[in-house]
């Protein structure tokens, strides 16, 4: 029998991810589990028909969560679904869109970033009209509202990641038993860097370039990573940003040269997802008893009213 699944107003983190693979690899870091569920929804877009989009509540890192599972890609989704999730889970403080992403190979500073490393956002840059090309990908000159910030308390606690990435990086690869994780999803792979390496992935700090297209083919990285000092590319935070207050943690599964493989997609999955349950180890709720003081407030006005009536 599931445990007993709490209110919604008890929600103050949610997770969203855009694909079976990197749902399933947050499913494997809750600590228990509520309840699972879908609703179909209507968009905006009337070309598009509805979607169903899957959700399981539960328990990680001693915080409610609610992951919620994209249908598609792009930005309509991600918009729809975290439009939904602000107007059921009204006190979410930290929205996570976990999942794997394209890198650059190296960082402005040339600090390289391996496959299977996480990049954690700062900022996200968006580019709303561009076009992939053999001979490299162009865009419109940015605008004044292309880079989109979090707000001051997603700052601050980045801001606090940072400072603290050593002991962030070596939580974020514990073993599998020790992270709790669920040992019948786990597929055997070679290590995933040379002998020579401690083999752990490194967390990076960066902007994402977010728009409806993916990366597919060899660009500049030099010039990639000078513009806005973009380090990381992805397609769903640019519908989630204005309604959620976001942080994008991404595994590296390729350097957006169009080469994927499958095996690095489910080791970037898996990285984000350690790196993402030692993010909410950090994490500080917010006082519950000031929600419970104001809604007892409320409830004694109402009574008041009722009775002057």
């Amino acid at each position: 029998m599931l445990p007993r699944c709490p209110d919604p107003d008890e929600f103050e983190v949610c997770i969203i991810c855009a694909s079976p693979l990197e749902a399933d690899a947050v499913c494997s870091m809750f600590d228990e589990t509520y309840k699972s569920g879908s609703t179909v929804r209507h968009t905006r877009d009337q070309t598009i028909h509805p979607q169903k989009y899957d959700y399981i509540m539960g328990r990680s890192a001693g915080h409610n969560v609610v992951l919620a599972r994209l249908p598609g890609m792009g930005i309509v989704y991600s918009a729809g679904e975290s439009r939904h999730l602000k107007e059921r889970f009204k006190r979410i403080k930290l929205a996570l869109l976990v999942g794997i992403c394209g890198a650059v190979p190296k960082r402005p500073d040339r600090q390289e970033i391996s496959l299977g490393d996480v990049i954690i956002s700062r900022d996200v840059i968006r580019y709303d009209l561009g076009k992939q090309y053999p001979f490299g990908f162009q865009w419109t000159d940015a605008s004044e509202n292309s880079c989109m910030r979090p707000n001051g308390h997603i700052r601050e606690f980045v801001a606090k990641l940072e400072v603290r990435r050593e002991k962030l990086e070596g939580r974020a690869c514990l073993p599998c038993v020790d992270q709790g994780c669920d040992l019948n999803l786990l597929v055997p792979r070679n290590p995933p860097k040379a002998e020579t390496s401690d083999n752990n992935p490194a967390l990076h700090f960066g902007n994402f370039a977010s728009e409806e297209i993916v990366m597919d083919y060899a660009e500049d990285p030099d010039e990639i990573a000078q513009l806005e000092y973009v380090i990381a590319f992805e397609t769903k935070a640019v519908g989630a940003w204005d309604n959620l207050p976001c942080m994008i943690v991404k595994g590296v599964r390729d350097y957006a040269d169009g080469y994927v493989s499958e095996e690095w997609e489910q080791y970037a999955a898996a990285t984000a997802v350690a790196c993402a349950k030692a993010i909410l180890e950090e994490w500080i709720a917010s006082p519950r008893w000031n929600y419970d003081c104001i809604t007892r407030l409320h409830g004694l006005a109402m009574t008041v009213k009722l009775k002057l009536k």
